[in-house]
């Protein structure tokens, strides 16, 4: 017989999702066979902020709703409606939290779906776990989703209206029966327009479902004029009388804006709304009207005492039809029967039917505890008359249709199951969840498994590809409008549908704040009194706002130039900059969770200086009037402590022009200019990162190694570019370098075809110099690199042997992998300066779990999702790939891997340092005032300057746990470069990657036989040079490879063997003696320390003859020690300059320079100390890391291989953060 097998109801009172690998929660038993649904239920309502558990309070629709569930499980059973497989149900109360949610949805879900987070034993495998249904509310159904996300488990919900549920690319196995908020919200609205109120105030639940729902009907009340003056956000389940009398107070102040009555719109729980207009009851106020969602729909019980001042209310609630075979013929005699229960229950079923009934009818049981019911002299459930129970049992819940549409979607999906698959086949919740999404349910052709009035009413549906309700036939009502009479109850005054609004005015009774109800054309119109001004029209202007005390300005570039001066243009497709918008927030938040409130509002600056300042200074000075988006409130720019930005350094010095005279601190994660470390200009300004003065040393360090002397320049036409050349040929001049050619770059605002006209017009004027002068240095952003790459490769197809340039580009360059992409066989080759690739994994594991959303509030990153993935997100206007994006798409698909843009930890820095210099200022001279207090001290007390120096001097934690400081003494940052040289990819030649050959921070620290140019050969020296260059008539030098600008000699041990073999024998012998002689002396000054022990204090003694100081020069491994000096004829330019030559005053050192005996050092000055092991063996260490999450270092030890009366030494390089190392020999 066909019977429902098995019924097990779950209350969860407290539990914790921490420690989810250990849950062994006794599985329930299920016969053979079953088809088991998991329902989730707000039974009871959330416990009082801060506490996780379950409040008295019972929401009696919730527990109907689960009860019909029940009966229509039966139904289908006892009609063997799913072809032999028997229906299993499994409720749980999740008190409307979340985590009690997740926690249920894990202790009822048989353990072999979720093997990753229980190791318990699986159980009865036979059983088949088909899906979830539920929860009922829309942040507990988020949480489920996303435990349940990617183990293809459907979950259907009935009353969950979250717009972004909606979303596939986040919840791809979420399906629902009722309309989203995005709907009611229209209906709200359209009642709002209708009864004509211009003025209103907003007050909503801070949940997905308040926030959401909110969002939309502020958009539509925007478009169409209608003023909020006030928005109010309350915490979901914060009902505390406290909280709700700071909100009166306010409606209050805000009702003098109005010409009397005080519109409100609310949009949040049923709880906080009984509580809303209790406390108006309280007060006795008549002058405020509401309109309410569909959590509050026609549920007259829940205002009670409170019901005189409730009178007025509209509130909407899905369209649905009254089942009474149920109504009549289950519930009704179900609870007649438990008001005559008077033992304990024994069952978590029958505990929540007793709590219903005492809920309904204000008794009590002797057997359940006294605090359920607050009347200490209530009667005695079984004292409730039979006319009574049997008026209030026909109540219906609101949402009691939609739990049904969701079983039979299950049933169905069941049902086609198999007809569709073999009797043998395997029953499971992915296979349900492959028929979900084409089921039509069409109660019509149901039979007696579905209830008549079901039937009747041929209600036709199927999901949309959204996994929304989409009704084909039966319903041309989508909500039903009530409003509470003054008798106590909701009664229906109008419909919304696919015809729209229908409301009967002359039904809707309101007090007029006078005793006495209104109908028709004298109900009460909110409006604002004459000249509103917070009603005035405001500019339109993109941007992020996260509400805070502080708030921290963020400017990114997230747009290219416009066509027109004041236009933004195109997404910036090569840059990164979305990615450093959700490091800005990132940051942002992480400090906020360990206590502090700190907002922030992000704009787009459009790479543009002037769009930048006049969207900055507008909104400083107050002319640019911006509201919260989600609650309505107006942002306050006075509470604006700093600027984070900008990416490009035209844009940075534009601002920050402006920003000096407001004592407003500006700190840069990307602009490197020089310009900006005029202390006397830019007081208050810090980077993060280093600047083009060493990236210039860098980038001569790099020629003069080589032996390069003769050069091309290209620079962008702007700030970056043109500071980056000057510093770059200031370097060059004091280092014997002559620059044959300089052209500059068109940087014309959003003017595509100047920009590439001056490429041509600079490849044709460079196309001379090619023979000798091949190394062209780069200065410009990664857009012109990537149009340089073009040209070339396209005026190598003309051309009988490709053009033999050797790029060496800048930091804006870096190792962007956009620039290289479809370039071709151009890249490989040249060589490029990029800042130290510090990593932050925390935000990178973040940013590669983020999906797109048209909701979410960064909605820059759907622009980076379409043009990363290249896929149109569906919802979106902007069609330009033509292919919609998959839900499954992620950065493991073929070419679409994650790319951490290098700024982004430059980006976590900026915040991370601002906020604790001002925690810092703050615990100095604020004591314990409050956040806003404490800005408004400092500004008062000018102590900007304090602030600006506490930031400068912030320590912090990398990712190793180590004491790093992001700033130097001079604002700029401790970043570095490292050199990278573009190769094809070794396992996939089709490919091209950057392979880091050295780093420069102060010292160049390069490994050449990893280099590789673009004719394919490793590099020798001597490629871009000349010995007589008439562009350099004045000056004539001699740079060698690996010079360092001075009269020392660098040893080359590959080149020892060809200068001993042509030496003569005696002078040959006079050498070697020497050297022996020398080498002799250290080797018993070293034995001796030996003895004598070391002291890291002391440095070893020194002779006489050792004053002289001798350079390390990395070369290629050899076994050949006898000294010698790496020379390439070709590689000289005796009158290389079109100035005077003179000594330069600084030079920049190339290599580890260290001073004879055993003590060595830096140019930079740094002590190298070294160590003496029980062997005699040497080692040396030098870090050669700026702030970095991986440290690199190099190692000098004794060569064993060699005789110990030899001075080579090996020098091993490695760096964990590629796991690379090489080993290099060096001659003492």
């Amino acid at each position: 017989m066909n019977k429902l097998v098995f019924l097990s109801m779950v209350t969860v009172l407290a539990a914790s999702v921490v420690g989810l690998s250990k849950i062994c929660t006794p599985q329930p038993a299920f016969d053979e066979g079953k088809a088991v649904i998991v329902a989730l239920g707000e039974v009871h309502h959330p416990a009082s902020l801060g506490n996780r558990g379950c409040d008295h309070a019972l929401d009696s629709f919730v527990v109907q709703e689960l009860e019909a569930l029940r009966w229509a499980v039966n139904l289908i059973n006892s009609n063997n409606f799913t072809s032999g497989v028997t229906l299993g149900l499994s409720m749980l109360d999740t008190c409307g939290n979340p985590s009690l949610a997740v926690q249920g949805t894990l202790t009822l879900t048989p353990s072999f779906y979720l093997r990753e987070y229980t190791d318990c034993t699986p159980v009865n495998n036979s059983d088949a776990f088909i899906g979830v249904l539920g929860p009922t509310r829309s942040s507990s159904a988020a949480a489920v989703s996303g435990v349940l996300d990617g183990r293809h488990i459907p979950q259907i919900a009935y009353s969950t209206t979250a717009e972004t549920l909606g979303d596939k690319t986040k919840y791809p196995d979420f399906f629902r029966t009722v309309h989203s908020d995005k709907e009611q919200s229209k209906v709200m609205f359209a009642i709002v327009r209708e009864l004509g109120w211009k003025y209103i105030v907003t007050v909503s639940s801070d949940d997905n479902y308040g926030i959401e729902g909110m969002k939309e009907f502020r958009r539509l009340a925007k478009a169409d004029g209608i003023c909020i003056g006030l928005s109010e956000v309350i915490a979901d389940n914060n009902n505390d009388p406290l909280v709700l009398r700071d909100i009166f107070d306010k409606l209050v102040l805000e009702s003098r804006h109005t010409d009397g009555p005080l519109g409100v719109v609310y949009f949040g729980p049923s709880p906080i709304a009984k509580g809303l207009i209790k406390e108006q009851h309280r007060r006795g106020l008549k002058n405020i009207y509401w309109v309410m969602p569909d959590a509050v729909g026609g549920a007259s019980h829940l205002f009670g005492d409170q019901a005189s001042t409730a009178v007025g209310i509209l509130s909407i609630a899905p369209a649905h039809i009254a089942i009474g075979s149920f109504l009549e013929d289950h519930w009704r005699p179900l609870l007649r029967n438990i008001s005559k229960v008077s033992a304990y229950p024994d069952n978590v079923h029958t505990r929540w039917l007793q709590e219903c009934f005492m809920k309904m009818f204000s008794c009590k049981f002797p057997n359940m505890p006294s605090s359920l019911v607050p009347d200490i002299n209530a009667r005695f459930c079984g004292s409730v008359p039979e006319n009574e129970i049997a008026q209030k049992t026909l109540h219906q819940s609101p949402y009691l249709v939609q739990a049904l549409h969701a079983l039979y979607a299950y049933a169905l999906a069941l049902k086609n199951w198999r007809i569709f698959q073999t009797p043998s086949g395997t029953l499971s919740a992915r296979e349900l969840l492959r028929e979900i999404p084409k089921v039509i349910v069409d109660y019509a052709t149901l039979g007696f498994a579905a209830p008549r009035e079901l039937r009747q009413s041929r209600i036709r549906f199927e999901f949309s590809g959204t996994g929304d309700f989409n009704v084909l036939n039966g319903l041309t009502t989508m909500f039903n409008i009530y409003n509470f009479k003054d008798d106590g109850s909701f009664k229906s005054v109008g419909n919304y549908g696919l015809n729209g609004l229908s409301l009967d005015k002359d039904s809707i009774v309101m007090d007029n704040n006078y005793g006495s109800l209104v109908s028709g054309v004298h109900l009460p119109v909110p409006s604002c009194k004459r000249d509103c001004q917070r009603c005035k029209k405001v500019s339109d202007v993109p941007f992020i706002y996260i509400p805070g005390d502080l708030l921290i300005v963020g400017l990114f570039s997230v747009h290219d130039q416009g066509k027109k001066p004041f236009e933004c243009g195109d997404y910036r497709s090569l840059t990164g900059s979305a990615q450093l918008v959700e490091a800005f927030m990132f940051a942002l938040e992480a400090n906020n969770a360990s206590g502090s409130n700190f907002g922030a509002i992000v704009f787009d600056d459009c790479y543009n200086p002037l769009v930048a300042t006049k969207t900055l200074l507008n909104f400083l000075s107050g002319d640019l009037k911006l509201t919260d988006p989600v609650s309505g409130i107006a942002i306050d720019a006075a509470k604006a402590i700093a600027v984070i930005g900008a990416f490009s350094s035209s844009v940075t010095i534009s601002i920050a022009d402006f920003l000096t005279p407001l004592r407003i601190p500006l700190i840069s994660y990307g602009s490197a200019s020089t310009i900006l470390d005029d202390r006397y200009r830019f007081p208050f300004f810090l980077r993060t990162v280093s600047n083009l003065d060493q990236q210039a040393e860098a980038m001569v360090a790099l020629l003069k190694q080589f032996g390069w002397n003769y050069v091309i320049t290209l620079n962008s036409k702007n700030a970056y570019g043109r500071n980056g050349y000057e510093l770059f040929k200031k370097h060059a001049d004091k280092n014997g370098i002559c620059i044959a050619r300089s052209n500059e770059l068109s940087h014309e605002f959003g003017n595509a075809d100047a920009k590439l006209q001056s490429i041509h017009t600079a490849i044709n004027d460079i196309l001379p110099y090619a023979s000798k002068a091949r190394v062209v240095i780069l200065i410009a952003d990664d857009i012109h690199a990537k149009n340089v790459l073009l040209t070339i490769e396209e005026r190598n197809k003309n051309l009988p042997r490709p053009l033999g340039f050797i790029f060496i580009g800048s930091e804006a360059w870096g190792r962007s992998s956009k620039v290289i992409k479809g370039v071709g066989e151009v890249a490989v080759g040249h060589i490029t300066v990029g800042i130290y690739p510090q990593r932050d994994y925390h935000f990178e594991r973040y940013f590669i779990n983020k999906r797109p959303s048209l909701s979410h509030r960064n909605f820059w990153f759907n622009l980076y999702w379409q043009d990363h993935f290249h896929c149109d997100i569906e919802g979106t206007f902007d069609h330009k790939y033509g292919v919609p994006c998959r839900p499954s798409m992620n950065y493991n698909d073929p070419g679409r891997s994650f790319e951490p843009d290098p700024w982004a930890a430059y980006t976590v820095l900026a915040v991370n340092a601002t906020i604790r210099g001002f925690r810092q200022t703050m615990r100095t001279h604020c004591n314990s005032r409050s956040d806003t207090a404490c800005l408004v001290e400092l500004k008062k007390l000018d102590k900007v300057e304090t602030l600006v120096q506490n930031i400068q001097k912030t320590e912090l934690l990398d990712a190793n746990g180590n004491i790093v400081r992001p700033f130097n003494d001079d604002g700029n940052g401790n970043a570095g470069f490292s050199i990278y040289n573009i190769q094809r990819d070794p396992v996939t030649p089709q490919n091209l990657e950057y392979k880091k050959i050295g780093t420069y921070q102060d010292l160049l620290v390069l490994d050449r036989d990893k280099i590789i140019l673009p004719d394919g050969e490793p590099a020798q020296g001597g490629e871009s040079s000349c010995s007589r260059c008439l562009e350099c008539p004045d000056i004539s030098t001699n740079v060698e490879p690996g010079d360092s600008g001075h009269s020392k000699q660098e040893v080359d041990a590959k080149a020892v063997g060809l200068i001993v073999l042509g030496v003569a024998l005696i002078l040959f012998i006079g050498a070697v003696g020497f050297i022996f002689r020398h080498m002799w002396k250290k080797h018993q000054q070293v034995q001796k320390h030996q003895q004598n022990g070391y002291n890291k204090d002391r440095p070893l003694p020194q002779t006489p003859e050792e004053e002289d100081r001798r350079i390390y020069t990395v070369l290629p491994e050899s076994r050949e020690t006898v000294p010698s000096v790496l020379r390439h004829p070709s590689s000289q330019c005796s009158r290389c300059d079109q100035r005077s030559p003179h000594d330069s005053d600084r030079d920049i050192p190339s290599t580890l320079d260290s001073g004879r005996g055993n003590s060595s050092t830096l140019d930079s000055g740094r002590d190298i100390l070294p160590t003496v092991g029980s062997n005699g063996q040497i080692s040396l260490s030098v870090s050669t890391s700026p702030i970095v999450n991986s440290a690199s270092y190099l190692n000098v030890h004794k060569n064993d291989q060699e005789p110990e009366d030899q001075g080579t030494y090996n020098i091993s390089f490695e760096n964990d953060s590629d796991g690379e190392s090489s080993l290099r020999n060096v001659f003492v």
